[in-house]
């Protein structure tokens, strides 16, 4: 597989750097490599940057070690990140081909397409780069810089020796967390720019804490902070909070008005991951936000689907801002009046209806029919494809932009779509305007399956990803419309690409059980409490455990009469952190015609 290696002494180099890569992390050649995460930093090291594509690949999850020869065959199938691929990358933003780029869209690219970072860190990164009066960047010079930087990175092993340098360079890489299973693998340029800074005996810079905000002016929104220790106190004193209804404002038609699409997917258990939204006001206004299901199948029809409103600040999520919400003929809705300022909008389900499927269809779609040059694709295939390429298209214009396909590209591959193969795309399949048209995506799984009509395996991948089981059913993808209404400005808002929050979205459940429920002590215990908060379609548990130690809690709810749950069962342990809120259960009718009855028991468990 070392078909890039044109001769001797590049592939006698080559496996050279290997060896000293591999054995700053193993120690000898001889010794296997452990796990996925020193598979990837020896590729690091040697300035290949994998995707989590590959990554799967390389390490599956049958694999239990690496030897030295296959880690340089997927070596040797990583291209190494240096100046032409950058400039390729950056050449897919150059608006009009001069070879600059300006400030401004740099940091666009950079804030929606690169490694999450502050507003504050990205000034940091790019005031140390060239740029002209007119705040724009030279393409060659920013990447032979940021080329420099790598090659900076990889040299710190030969200079301090094999285990001085791995133990450097992950004192070097505190700041930058490993990215998490839906996050880009990209290499992170604020790492790299903190490698630079220091030299080789420093430590490395601390983490600058982010700005606290302030709501002690706020009139009529309500913030509860989603630190953990204070989100407890905060929710407390909310408590004894009424139920309130709402209704639709009856001039909600001479509001400003914005719609947007999207969709949500099955992670795990009672994980899922969505597109969010970045919601922009100007001034001060009364809200009014709604979202409604729009199920590709009927046993999706009463997924219970919510939003949850948090304060963002410097491109971070800062608070949970509890709000009035009522279900109002079919659509979760929700009443607020929020200040200026930026807030991020998160879809949420409990996971009563909309699950992980609990077993694989033993009935498995045919793909393609026929054999030889007459081999094509099912029309079955084409119709769950035609299903696919709708739940993608966000702006309803039968096209995908740079934006829909990497949400596609996320799901199926586990990993962010790069310009580069975008770029690829683009050129590779029919497009109108810049964007893939439905024939073009059909094409490439057309391609993907007529390639290797005999073995399919790696388009299941896919395809599972994308939501779809082994009969094309869409079983783990829920399609939904936002609206959201502002009366005092013209709100702006940005679609982000699927992203999974599936413990922020945890806390706000509990926030939101703890402001609105009701609550009793658990075996006499002051300080340990479950609150429940019911609706006429839902009821939610919460264990708030205030005291220094951690808790086990059994929740029994086995008594209750026509109820589905979140988990499968009605009953669960639940283990509590000491001063956290934590979710026990969500219970939901499972014959949404009859009436049903909650009897819940609940007692300490052991550790």
């Amino acid at each position: 597989m070392l078909s890039r290696l044109d001769n001797k002494s590049r592939l006698d180099q080559f496996l050279k750097e290997c060896r000293s890569a591999y054995e700053t992390v193993t120690g000898s050649i001889s010794n296997d490599i452990r796990s996925k995460e020193d598979l990837e930093l020896i590729l690091n090291i040697m300035g290949r940057n994998p995707s989590r594509a590959n990554m799967k690949y390389y390490w599956s999850k049958h694999t239990e070690s690496v030897s030295f020869d296959e880690f340089c065959d997927y070596a040797g199938q990583e291209r190494e990140v240096d100046e032409n691929l950058l400039l390729r990358a950056f050449e897919q933003v150059d608006p009009n081909g001069d070879g600059f780029i300006e400030r401004d869209e740099l940091e666009r690219v950079l804030l929606k397409y690169g490694e999450r970072m502050t507003q504050s860190e990205l000034k940091q990164l790019l005031d140390d780069f060239p740029y002209d009066d007119k705040g724009r960047f030279p393409f060659e010079e920013f990447c032979r810089k940021f080329a420099d930087i790598i090659e900076e990175c990889q040299s710190i092993t030969k200079r301090t020796g094999a285990q001085n340098g791995v133990k450097e360079r992950k004192n070097l890489s505190i700041k930058q967390p490993r990215p998490s299973k839906r996050s880009s693998s990209r290499l992170s340029i604020t790492s790299l720019a903190s490698i630079r800074e220091q030299k080789p005996d420093e430590p490395p810079s601390p983490k600058i804490s982010p700005r606290k905000s302030s709501t002690a002016s706020l009139p009529r929104e309500r913030s509860l902070s989603m630190t953990r220790k204070d989100s407890i106190s905060s929710v407390k004193k909310s408590s004894s909070q009424t139920k309130l209804s709402i209704a639709e404002p009856k001039n909600l038609k001479s509001w400003h008005n914005i719609i947007r699409r999207g969709c949500l997917y099955v992670n795990d258990r009672c994980k899922f991951s969505s597109q969010q939204y970045r919601l922009d006001l100007a001034t001060a206004s009364a809200v009014w936000i709604s979202i409604c299901p729009q199920p590709i199948t009927k046993e999706l029809a009463r997924v219970d689907l919510e939003l949850f409103i948090f304060k963002e600040e410097d491109n971070e999520i800062k608070e949970y801002i509890s709000c009035q919400n009522a279900t109002i003929k079919g659509k979760y809705c929700v009443k607020t009046d929020l200040r200026s300022g930026k807030y991020r909008l998160i879809p949420y389900t409990s996971g009563c209806i909309f699950k992980q499927r609990s077993e694989e269809s033993k009935s498995v779609a045919k793909l393609v029919k026929g054999s030889g040059e007459a081999a094509e694709i099912t029309q079955a295939f084409i119709d769950a494809l035609h299903h696919a390429f709708d739940s993608f298209d966000l702006d309803g214009n039968d096209l995908l932009n740079y934006e829909e396909f990497n949400n596609y590209y996320i799901r199926a591959n586990d990993d962010e779509c790069d310009l580069e193969t975008w770029g690829h795309v683009t050129e590779s399949y029919e497009t109108k305007d810049g964007e893939l048209t439905r024939a073009g995506f059909i094409a490439i799984h057309e391609q993907e399956a007529l390639d290797n009509p005999d073995d399919v395996t790696e388009l299941w991948f896919t395809l599972h990803g994308i939501g779809l089981n082994n009969s094309l059913v869409p079983d783990e993808i829920c399609p939904f419309i936002v609206e959201i209404h502002t009366e005092d400005c013209e709100g702006h808002v940005e679609t982000t690409s699927i992203r999974e929050n599936a413990d922020l979205l945890d806390r706000a459940v509990c926030a939101n059980v703890v402001a609105k429920g009701t609550s009793k002590s658990i075996s006499d215990l002051k300080d340990l409490q479950l609150w429940t908060y019911q609706t006429d379609t839902r009821a939610s548990f919460v264990v708030l455990n205030q005291m220094k130690n951690p808790m086990a809690v059994k929740i029994d709810c086995s008594g209750s009469q026509n109820c589905i749950s979140s988990i499968d069962d009605l009953k669960c342990t639940v283990k509590i952190k000491p001063e956290e809120a934590t979710v026990g259960i969500h219970l939901m009718k499972e014959n949404p015609t009859k009436d049903w009855s909650i009897v819940c028991y609940e007692e300490l468990d052991q550790l």
